[in-house]
């Protein structure tokens, strides 16, 4: 079965990274928002399998989409994946209660960990 994976990241470089990453684990269908406005309209439009999302964003944060996203009961049970540099306690707890289903500090360095991670949201 295809899955379907949603990047809500505002750094272009990440987004390649991230797309790269995934084609690579075999995952083709990679839809990006820059934005967390455009992420909810392409989680709406598409209901991707996955949603990878950072935290730091224009006018709406991650925190804020997760919010969002999870009062939506047609798509609340979307996993997401919150891809961050922010590597505090009070972020990774506050991503966690507003529905984040895994928080991962951006290092592409360990890319094999973040594709396990990835796998085990699609219930690879």
């Amino acid at each position: 079965m295809e899955k379907t994976i949603l990047i809500i990241e505002d750094n272009q470089q990440d987004q390649k990274i991230i797309t790269r990453i995934l084609k690579n684990a075999g995952i083709d269908q990679v839809i990006i928002a820059d934005n967390a406005e455009a992420g909810l309209e392409n989680a709406r439009k598409h209901k991707p399998d996955l949603i990878i999302l950072d935290l730091m964003l224009p006018q709406m944060d991650g925190h804020q989409f997760c919010d969002a996203l999870k009062k939506d009961t047609e798509h609340k049970n979307i996993p997401i994946l919150m891809l961050t540099g922010r590597e505090d306690f009070h972020n990774m707890k506050k991503g966690f209660d507003t529905g984040v289903d895994a928080y991962v500090v951006k290092s592409f360095k360990k890319k094999e960990t973040l594709i396990g991670i990835i796998r085990g949201l699609l219930g690879e």
